[in-house]
């Protein structure tokens, strides 16, 4: 394993402790965004930086501040039809927030707007997830004050929103949504359960906002002994077979997947961890150019691992470490992993209050 060459894109502001977002932009440009709710001597905002050419060198910090009077719990980033990237905010007020490009890949708009509660007396909670329909709508997911899991969404591609719909939940608390697109291009959530298991829903027409399954189901759990605790990680196989990737609490990664594009489920399947060290963390999931899925989870030694399939939608090669920054550790990390233009996965993540990143040389290939 040869060390990993990390970079640093410095920090909006010092100590800024925030997980990163990252979104790719219409013309292939990657855009970052933090928050730095609490750190920021000017006051709460959500800052961004972005490459000033596609697979490129990065731009300077900016802000594009919030809604006064409001502390922020989570945010996502979508793109619109027609290439705009729109953010979403989950406010103090227990309401969702947005705001837009005025054009794609280009300036934000300055004002942010309410996208109202959940429901009279309901909340949003914590995590949401931003989805493109195949029709070009956004749609957001969340779950409610109440257990459940809510979604509003675009009455027409970039147009105006519609109302909060309910999806309702099982019979036992729920997580946070974590959003698939099948090969026919119906999304499906899924999340784990109180049970530890991993449950799901799905459109049952792609694009149909008011499509929905009506009832969630059980994919079961890995042994009760090594059981997840964490939120889920979903990617598309080469095929269009959806995956998902878990943690477990002695520092495993398990996945199950579709055995047929849009089908049926497998059982589940353990993918181990390196020796010597115990992963940990939620993992993230990347699909290098010729389809092969990558994982990447963080492990109690304070650097990255990753482990690739051999073959698109085949097995899996063996645990291989990239390092961490120079002089810091990723324990405390949250990662997102993105593709440039060229196709190369990069990552990002937050150590020592500064954010940092690593990219393969060529698409598909070797890191740093």
């Amino acid at each position: 394993m040869a060390q990993t060459d990390w970079s640093s894109l410095g920090t909006p502001v010092p100590g800024s402790p925030a997980s990163p977002r990252v979104a790719q932009n219409a013309d292939g440009r990657l855009e970052v965004f933090l928050d730095t709710q609490g750190v920021d001597i000017q006051g709460d905002a959500l800052w961004h930086i972005w490459q000033t050419s596609p697979g490129g060198d990065w731009n300077t910090w900016a802000s594009l501040n919030w809604p006064a009077n409001l502390y922020v719990a989570s945010f996502a980033v979508g793109m619109n039809a027609d290439g705009r990237l729109e953010i979403f905010i989950s406010g103090s007020d227990g309401a969702l927030w947005h705001t837009w490009q005025t054009t794609a890949g280009g300036s934000w708009n300055n004002t942010w707007f309410s996208l109202s509660h959940l429901a009279a007396g309901v909340d949003l909670s914590g995590v949401f997830a931003v989805v493109r329909d195949t029709d070009g709508r956004l749609e957001v997911f969340t779950r409610g004050s109440d257990g459940a899991f809510w979604h509003i969404w675009q009455t027409a591609p970039n147009g105006t929103w519609s109302a909060w719909a309910s999806l309702g939940m099982p019979t036992i608390p729920l997580g946070y949504p974590i959003p698939g697109r099948n090969a026919d291009g119906r999304i499906e959530l899924f999340t784990l359960g109180s049970d530890g298991a991993l449950w799901h829903i799905w459109q049952t027409k792609a694009g149909g906002s008011t499509h929905w399954n009506n009832t969630w189901f059980s994919l079961g759990r890995p042994p009760a002994t090594v059981g997840p605790t964490l939120s889920p990680a979903v990617s598309q196989n080469a095929d269009g077979r959806l995956e998902v990737f878990i943690s477990d609490s002695v520092g495993a990664i398990w996945h199950i997947s579709q055995t047929t594009p849009n089908g049926t489920w497998s059982t589940w399947s353990s993918l181990s961890g390196p020796t010597n060290t115990k992963l940990m963390g939620i993992p993230t999931v990347g699909r290098n150019t010729d389809g092969r899925l990558e994982v990447l989870v963080l492990s109690t030694d304070g650097a990255l691992w990753h482990i690739v399939q051999t073959a698109p939608g085949g097995g899996w090669n063996t645990w291989d470490s990239l390092g961490a920054p120079p002089n810091t550790s990723l324990l405390s990390s949250l990662l997102f992993v993105s593709e440039n233009a060229d196709g190369r996965l990069e990552v990002f993540a937050v150590a020592s209050g500064t954010l940092w990143h690593a990219s393969q040389v060529t698409p598909g290939g070797p890191w740093g």
